[in-house]
């Protein structure tokens, strides 16, 4: 799912905007507010006081490395079935906030199904270093 998320109650968003409503009414909480222009893209920067947007997840990405100075590792995965992937996912939603969506349909390359998956963050950048 798309969208940005409360870290007090893990409720989802899809838009900042509903978030920062959220935690004021819910959690008595003034966040910075964000808001952006009518052309916005679906990748956005949920940085504090940004308010950028981008039409693909890469660029994105070099935004929060070049601007945010983020490090991030791009991996490709592959797993034997859809359940594999699930189970993967499952692991690793428990050990930090994070989540994949689906940006397109499936493809048959040599008799193969394959799904491609993005990973979309949810909510602030964390650091784990």
């Amino acid at each position: 799912m798309s969208g940005v998320m409360c870290k007090h109650c893990d409720k989802i968003f899809s838009v900042q905007s509903s978030l920062n409503r959220h935690l004021l009414e819910k959690h008595n909480i003034t966040s910075n507010i964000i808001s952006y222009d009518a052309s916005v893209f679906n990748f956005k920067c949920l940085e504090t006081n940004c308010n950028v947007s981008f039409k693909l997840n890469e660029e994105l990405r070099q935004h929060l490395k070049d601007t945010h100075s983020h490090n991030m590792i791009q991996e490709f995965l592959q797993f034997v079935n859809i359940q594999d992937f699930y189970k993967w996912l499952d692991v690793l939603r428990n050990i930090c906030d994070v989540d994949y969506v689906q940006p397109r349909g499936k493809r048959i390359v040599q008799g193969l199904e394959i799904i491609y998956f993005n990973c979309n963050r949810s909510g602030k950048y964390i650091d784990t270093k």
